[in-house]
């Protein structure tokens, strides 16, 4: 075969490639403005198109599984991740979401496995550590979700939440100073918590100071009148 005609047949194939590459991009735009719109079911059809075209793109099995994922197609959603996941190993997006999913599906073992990726690829990311205790916390590992929540709250001494959660565990733990110590942080950085003074004022009825519970629970009350038909007032409930 002649120089010439190899030239021409480079130009044509880049040319073939390059034509199919600009389809692939045109439907994947269209299916992330389908995801703006909220329009999942039309996102994951323009996907699948950019799909077929370019199967080696690993955002757009990213973006069809996470339309899945807020179609509650957990299956479908784990399924793509795993996809972005062969293709690109260092996005810490899709471990996260793949774990999201598998926790919907009740797998937290899969899911903390994805977690411990994350903070592996992400050591200071604080919702990786909270993320993670939380499922610890399905798994009952409450000493293990404890650490968790302590070092998202190390890397960021404002995460409300995880002061929550670690509240919580601590009243189930019976460390009742501790448990006060987190929802009088909360209360600190969010006066108008309902739930907080709620929460406070049991672990302070357990620890037998009932004029501070009593006192707890009438701020929950004022901030937030129904919380008496969401929880009881007694010393029994389980926070």
């Amino acid at each position: 075969m002649s120089s010439k005609r190899i030239f021409l047949l480079f130009i044509n194939t880049m040319l073939f490639i390059n034509g199919h590459s600009q389809t692939a991009k045109k439907y994947a735009d269209q299916g992330y403005a389908k995801i703006e719109l909220e329009e999942y079911r039309s996102a994951i059809l323009a996907y699948d198109k950019a799909i077929a075209i370019n199967t080696k793109n690993a955002e757009n099995y990213a973006f069809r599984g996470f339309s899945k994922f807020k179609l509650a197609d957990y299956k479908g959603a784990i399924a793509d991740y795993t996809k972005a996941i062969t293709l690109d190993a260092k996005t810490t997006n899709y471990y996260a979401t793949r774990g999201s999913a598998r926790a919907k599906l009740n797998d937290y073992k899969g899911a903390l496995s994805d977690y411990n990726r994350v903070i592996n690829l992400e050591p200071k990311n604080p919702f990786a550590y909270y993320i993670r205790g939380y499922t610890r916390m399905n798994l009952n590992d409450n000493t293990a979700a404890i650490a968790d929540y302590s070092k998202a709250i190390q890397l960021d001494p404002d995460f409300k939440d995880a002061y929550v959660n670690r509240g919580k565990l601590k009243n189930k733990m019976k460390d009742y100073k501790g448990a006060i110590a987190d929802y009088s942080k909360v209360i600190a950085m969010d006066g108008t918590d309902a739930m907080a003074y709620y929460m406070r004022g049991n672990v302070k009825s357990r620890l037998g100071d009932l004029k501070g519970s009593k006192a707890d629970h009438a701020t929950a009350i004022k901030l937030y009148p129904k919380i008496e038909n969401l929880y009881k007032l007694t010393d029994s409930k389980e926070d």
